[in-house]
């Protein structure tokens, strides 16, 4: 799951609790999103593996090259609050290019509905966290 990959730094690096509360929810969300991940995988008679994706790979260049230059805290969340979100994007994507293949496969799709659902709900909260952290930026 590209969330195991990116959320726990996000989490480790952000300062405020606006920001590290759906964080931390939504790293408690993704363990259960790759277990029903697993679990269509053994439904359609095929092993589950993780792989960091291209994409994932330049996100997380941007990240390293961008935070450690962000020395304000509010500055830095707020970064952080978009990398998150880049990366919920990311993985609504893919959810939604997997429903359409799990049916195709015969596989019950879901519980692929059910992670992009909550991926989308966490992008929500992740957006919400955002605008009030810009809105709190010094003038």
């Amino acid at each position: 799951m590209l969330a195991f990959e990116i959320l726990p730094q996000l989490l480790h690096e952000v300062e405020t609790e606006l920001l590290a509360r759906p964080l931390a929810e939504h790293l408690e969300q993704t363990r259960a999103h790759a277990e029903r991940v697993e679990d269509l995988f053994a439904a359609a008679g095929a092993e589950a593996s993780s792989a960091i994706s291209r994409a994932l790979e330049g996100l997380r260049r941007e990240h390293d090259e961008t935070v450690e230059k962000l020395a304000e805290p509010h500055l830095k969340d707020v970064f952080l609050a978009a990398a998150a979100a880049k990366t919920e994007h990311l993985e609504i994507a893919l959810y939604s290019a997997l429903i359409p293949l799990a049916r195709r496969l015969g596989v019950d799709p879901e519980p692929l509905q059910r992670n992009l659902a909550e991926e989308r709900e966490a992008l929500q909260e992740l957006e919400r966290a955002a605008v009030e952290l810009r809105e709190r930026l010094p003038q």
